[in-house]
């Protein structure tokens, strides 16, 4: 993560007060679901390799592939 840290030093700042887990309810359940659904729907799966030509690659899915790992 360190280049992406590197590309996007915001991202890498965030630091919540509160770190404990959220509590699992059934709307929350919903919500993850819905998120996930869309990002699948919207990032085609690729390796980083095929991607950008390395093994290993931090970086936001902003030419709509990615290898969904990060």
């Amino acid at each position: 993560h360190y280049d992406f840290c590197k590309l996007h030093p915001g991202e890498c700042s965030i630091r919540p007060t509160n770190l404990a887990p959220a509590p699992m309810s059934d709307g929350l359940m919903r919500k993850l679901l819905n998120v996930t659904a869309r990002v699948n729907a919207a990032v085609k799966p690729m390796s980083d390799m095929d991607i950008y030509g390395k093994d290993e690659v931090w970086a936001y899915p902003d030419k709509g592939v990615g290898d969904c790992e990060d």
